[in-house]
């Protein structure tokens, strides 16, 4: 009994292609590859499949990075408990977007000279007040004044 694989890919992917390899079967180790159209909603069957071991893997979308998928014909459906020849698969993939897409852009850059002028304003306050507090400059003249007078 010969089966399909349906491979489902992401809709927004573009110029997809898709290869597949038997790599094994009941009697012999067999090698080759097929590459199988994908159709405009990005869905590609593969058809007429001897029973067998094959490994999927879509290419095309810079965007879009698939991984290779193993699939066997027949697959065994454990709620039906029956042997399934047609198999439908959603292969992982990763989605690389550009960097400026997922950064937000806040305007921050334009505020670095202000913050600086801020801190720096900070600071001669900071050093303005712990120079006129009255404990330490009373302190300060009394030990100045003794010192002086001797």
């Amino acid at each position: 009994m010969k089966g399909y694989i349906e491979v489902h890919l992401p809709a927004e992917a573009e110029n997809l292609t898709l290869h597949y390899v038997k790599l094994a079967d009941d009697q012999e180790v067999k090698e080759y590859e097929q590459a199988v159209p994908v159709t405009e909603g990005n869905v590609a069957v593969i058809s007429e499949l001897e029973n067998g071991l094959y490994q999927i893997q879509a290419f095309g979308d810079s965007e879009y990075e698939f991984m290779p998928s193993v699939v066997s014909v027949p697959m065994w459906n454990e709620q039906e408990k029956e042997m399934q020849y047609d198999i439908t698969v959603i292969p992982k993939y990763t989605h690389h977007m550009q960097v400026q897409e997922i950064a937000p852009q806040t305007g921050d850059e334009s505020l670095g000279a202000g913050y600086s002028l801020l801190g720096f304003i900070s600071l001669i306050i900071i050093v303005i007040i712990s120079c006129h507090n009255p404990f330490k400059c009373g302190r300060m003249s009394h030990m100045y004044t003794k010192r002086r007078r001797t």
